[in-house]
Formats: structure tokens, sequence, C-alpha cells
């Protein structure tokens, strides 16, 4: 009869372990992203309330300003290769900046006849206020600006 209690241990065994595997995440000491298991770390992880965006926007004659769309920035309506090329350019310091600055202007002079200036910026926004409706962003740092010929 104690033959039979082998095969209830190994069941046992494999419930801990596959509770322990569950676990393990919660377990670990840093957030991680990975195959079987994750916690999720994009959203479990407390990034503040502060969000920077680096920008390329339109300045018209008033000061007022106006988002560019990507193919105005870029020449496609790629979004996510707009902000990486804006953010690449400020990355790449003053000189990438003002490149990427005068070629967006280029495109904004033969579709745009508001907009008389390009600004590349990093701009810094609350994130909590922003989704309340306060969509001025908190601080801006111009990196380059030229005129749209």
């Amino acid at each position: 009869m104690r033959v039979r209690s082998a095969p209830r241990y190994a069941g046992i065994a494999v419930i801990v372990a596959v509770a322990l595997v569950v676990a393990s995440p919660a377990l670990r000491a840093s957030p991680r992203d990975g195959f079987p298991l994750s916690n999720y770390p994009m959203f479990a992880t407390d990034v503040g309330r502060e969000a920077r965006i680096d920008t390329a926007v339109g300045l018209r004659a008033d000061g007022s300003v106006e988002r560019l769309t990507p193919g105005l920035v870029t020449g496609t309506d790629e979004v996510i290769l707009a902000a990486s090329t804006v953010t690449n350019a400020v990355a790449g310091g003053p000189a990438a900046a003002a490149g990427l600055c005068t070629e967006i202007a280029g495109r904004v002079a033969a579709s745009r006849s508001d907009v008389v200036q390009v600004r590349l910026a990093t701009e810094t926004y609350d994130a909590v206020d922003y989704f309340d409706g306060q969509r001025t962003p908190a601080s801006v740092d111009v990196h380059a600006t030229c005129p749209v010929p």
C-alpha cells in the first residue's frame, strides 16, 4: 500500500513547482519582462509624473504653435519614425538638430503658408495634468529653430 503514495507526492511536487514558477516574477528584486512569465514592468514600474517629449513644431507669425504631421517631419506617415527621427536629431547635438530643422522647413514651405518657423524642442509635461486637460508644457528646451523659406 505504501507504493501508491509515491504518485501522490509527485503530484504535490508538481503543483508546488508550478506555484513557485508563477510566483517567481513577484519575488524578483527588479522588474523583468521575459519568457515564459512577465510581471509587466511597463505597467508595474512607477516612472513618475514627468514626461519629456522631443517635438518638431511649426510657429506662425503670431507666435502660435502648429503641431506638424509625421509627413512634414519625415516625409512619411509613420508616427514612430517621425518621433524617433526627432529624438535622434536632438540626441545628435546642435548640428544634427539644425540639419533636421532645415529639412523639415523645406517640406513645410511646400505645403503650409501660415507657418514661418520650425522649432525642434524637448517639451516637459505633467502626465496626470495633461490627461486632465492641461496641454501646455511645463517647460520647453529649444534645440534648433529655423525659418521656413
